[in-house]
């Protein structure tokens, strides 16, 4: 537990953003995006809307955003 308050308090004074992330809804999609690619559309609670491009798949039914960095984690 103390190497990771040690890592923590070391990440956070070496600048490193934490992000946050939020949780967000499949809205739609549309397909296909150059043969193999599908669009998909979602929405976060707080009204983000995005969409992200995925290759030979389907769309997740949620993924996670940044809204500071517009990253999102599948």
């Amino acid at each position: 537990m103390r190497s990771m308050i040690v890592g923590l308090v070391l990440a956070m004074s070496a600048g490193v953003a934490m992000a946050d992330y939020e949780t967000a809804i499949f809205t739609g999609q549309r397909e296909p995006v150059g043969g193999s690619h599908t669009r998909c559309f979602y929405q976060s609670q707080y009204g983000i809307a995005f969409s992200i491009v995925i290759k030979n798949g389907m769309c997740p039914y949620q993924v996670r955003v940044d809204p500071e960095s517009g990253q999102v984690e599948k």
